[in-house]
């Protein structure tokens, strides 16, 4: 038998989750444009609704034994198919029509509580909100709707927390669209993780509030159990701190164990992703199978076949849950936990712990909760990693035979992360353009380590409060944090460990992914599934090299960043020689290039062989002359409004100058009105610096005008092709 048609017959539950996830694909690329654009996402709910109705109607009457003669055997599989797949479409519509729910248009009063860690950045605390209640000048109203809040750091902004709740007078409005060559889509990012809409505080503009416990009861049981956790998992890294561990070794001690990576310095990040090890830092199965391994040992061993053992059920399963929602709930972690429930549950019924269904069953748990959460990155490399090792390192374990115990051991860990790393390669050259190749290496040797410091939690727990016992257990820590980090160091700084620069399209990933399968059912495939198999890989590989050579065609462009800390005009003519010019008037070259390094690591080193050439306000060559905000070139004109040199307008000849773009940014503050007998622009770029008032009022003054206009914020970067 075909493997396939094998694994489709042994892994029932594949069957509902391949279509469940096909239902979500196409609810996210083609529904979600019907919706917008034609017929509303509110009637697209109902029409979805309706049909299912439908469907589950027909799916009883299927089972009734009257009622046999309306579905012979050939509608029964597509029933259910249908079933899961319109189920999909519903529930990925209905999960973008609430997070694409319109905002006030005016300033007002909010009420909201914190619910996660604040993150900080040079400038900014920036934190996960739930509003409870809004008001203005018409009406107060109660919500329920989750937000991101930005707060101008301050000791004040420094010192919130979760479930603290705040008050503050501002306007919120949906993610601002990024829309840069190559940049990371925040805005959607966002949206799928259930923001609905941001907004940026001012020191002036906010204040706490005392936590009543009517406030935390507009909050879902699910929010109210995170917070809870949070808290305590901070007070938790408090007292490892007060206990003596060192910087490195909390740092690292607090992630490893707690999922806390705030303390983790760069200089470290770059260490475990060079050497292939973030794996580590992101709590997953490894982490809680090796916590559960010391609660079986101690009690389900010993229960395992007596009638006691259901007892032991709810206090594991609150157990893997707890260390869950204590360490933040990583989509990872959250996979791990659910297989985790099912393999105790299946463990307690004398039935296999773990196979392939477990597996799938999670995922399917997981998307039906949260649809969204399939496009989490961290769940579909955790969910691919695990598969890989079912599948494959058995088949890696049978290529080397020895009799020597500790030479089979190593041989079988070897595989497991050889299997794991094989299964992962496409999707992290896909999302983060890098290939380790030592991770497998680096991984087994510092495995041991990293196990014995997840042993040691549970004894900080139980033994913490002994002082005595903290000169022992803390210097010991620190000691493994050292090595581990040493260990790590050294993989990173040989040569070749890290292959950077690998741009891997979606037809690619799934070109690999049908090799490996070719690869590894070669014996066991028919000679006409091989041959359909290779040629669909060779289709999809070319298609992927036209495709990336059609990216990587440089075209003169023009191209308005959407950088609102350092707003920045990029003239592109070749890939050789392009300019960069910055809109801002208080940052250097170096301090420009230093702001746009996600774009540098992305689309310049994807595109451009030469780095482009920061030019000033008093530049000329063949191909451009800049002054005075004034880039003008034979393809395109443009005038750059960022400071106070055009606010005043005066002795003017009367002739009109030939401007193609105005670019208006942070700086200015004059009117648009008063350069109308001076310029007429083909369009006038807003950028994303000005504040809503100055964007509000310029817009206005471009309808007054008849000048086309683009916001940056509600569109994003601008790309000009030349001719």
């Amino acid at each position: 038998m075909n493997p396939f048609t094998s694994f489709w017959h042994t892994c029932p539950v594949f069957r509902i989750l391949l279509f469940y996830v096909f239902g979500l694909l196409l609810s996210d690329f083609i529904c979600q444009e019907l919706a917008t654009k034609v017929i509303g996402e509110y009637e697209l709910l109902w029409g979805y609704a309706g049909f299912l109705v439908v469907n589950l109607v027909a799916l009883i009457l299927k089972y009734r034994p009257k009622c046999n003669f309306c579905f012979g055997k050939p509608y029964h599989g597509g029933l259910i198919c249908s079933f899961f797949c319109v189920l999909g479409l519903f529930l990925n519509t209905y999960c973008w029509w609430r997070v694409s729910r319109s905002w006030p248009e005016q300033n007002g009063c909010y009420q909201a509580i914190l619910i996660n860690e604040p993150q900080y950045t040079e400038k900014t605390v920036r934190s996960e909100a739930v509003l409870f209640a809004f008001s203005d000048s018409v009406q107060t109203s109660r919500l329920t709707r989750r937000v991101q809040l930005t707060f101008q750091r301050s000791k004040a902004s420094e010192a919130l927390k979760p479930g603290d709740t705040v008050c503050f007078w501002g306007m919120i409005g949906p993610p601002s669209v990024n829309g840069n060559p190559g940049a990371f889509d925040y805005a959607r990012y966002l949206l799928r993780k259930g923001v609905e809409g941001t907004t940026f505080l001012r020191e002036y503009s906010w204040s706490t509030m005392a936590n009543l416990k009517t406030d935390h009861q507009n909050l879902s049981v699910f929010d109210r159990l995170r917070i809870m956790f949070l808290v305590f998992r901070k007070q938790l890294v408090e007292h490892l701190s007060d206990d003596g561990l060192s910087k490195e070794g909390h740092a690292l001690f607090s992630a490893l164990a707690l999922g806390d990576k705030s303390e983790l310095t760069d200089e470290i990040s770059d260490i475990y992703q060079r050497s292939g090890t973030s794996h580590i830092l992101a709590l997953s199965g490894m982490h809680l199978s090796v916590l559960m391994s010391l609660f079986y040992f101690f009690f389900l061993q010993k229960f395992r076949y007596r009638k006691e053992r259901w007892l032991l059920a709810l206090p594991v399963i609150l157990l893997i849950w707890s260390y869950t929602f204590l360490a933040g709930l990583p989509m990872s972690l959250v996979r791990a936990a659910w297989m985790s429930s099912l393999a105790v549950i299946g463990m307690l019924c004398q039935r296999r712990n773990f196979t392939l269904n477990v597996l799938f069953l999670a995922a399917f748990v997981m998307l039906l909760l949260d649809p969204f959460a399939l496009y989490d990155v961290g769940l579909q490399l955790s969910f691919v990693a695990v598969a890989a090792i079912v599948l494959l390192q058995k088949r890696i374990m049978a290529l080397v035979h020895t009799s020597v115990g500790w030479k089979r051991t190593l041989w079988q860990m070897l595989s497991v992360s050889f299997a794991a790393q094989i299964g992962t390669i496409p999707l992290v050259a896909y999302y983060f353009h890098t290939i380790s190749m030592v991770s497998s290496l680096a991984t087994l040797c510092v495995s041991p380590i990293t196990a014995i410091l997840l042993y040691l939690f549970p004894v900080y727990l139980l033994m913490g409060w002994w002082n005595p016992f903290h000169s022992v257990l803390m210097p010991f820590i620190d000691f493994l944090v050292y090595c581990q980090n040493q260990v790590l160091a050294w993989f990173a700084a040989l040569p070749m460990a890290s292959l950077s620069g690998i741009y891997l399209s979606l037809p690619g990933v799934i070109a690999c992914y049908l090799l490996l399968y070719v690869c590894f059912t070669y014996r066991n495939t028919y000679r006409f599934y091989r041959f359909v198999t290779l040629l669909a890989c060779i289709f999809l590989l070319f298609y992927d090299y036209i495709d990336q050579y059609g990216s990587r065609k440089v075209t003169p462009q023009l191209i308005f960043y959407n950088n609102p800390s350092a707003p920045a005009v990029h003239f592109i003519h070749s890939a050789r020689c392009s300019y960069l010019y910055s809109a801002s008037s208080v940052r250097t070259p170096e301090e420009q290039l230093k702001s746009m390094n996600y774009i540098r690591e992305t689309f310049w080193q994807s595109t451009l062989e030469n780095p482009p050439q920061v030019i000033d306000t008093h530049y000329s060559d063949s191909l451009l002359y800049c002054r005075d905000g004034f880039l003008l070139s034979d393809a395109f004109s443009v005038l750059v409004l960022n400071d106070a040199s055009w606010t005043v307008v005066r002795n003017m000849p009367d002739r009109m100058y030939p401007v193609d773009y105005l670019y208006v940014c942070r700086g200015y503050s004059g009117e648009l009105a008063a350069l109308e007998c001076v310029f007429k622009p083909k369009l006038v770029v807003l950028d994303n610096s000005l504040t809503a008032y100055q964007r509000k009022n310029f817009q206005e003054t471009c309808r007054n005008l008849g000048w086309s206009c683009y916001d940056m914020r509600a569109e994003g970067a601008l790309k000009v092709a030349l001719k």
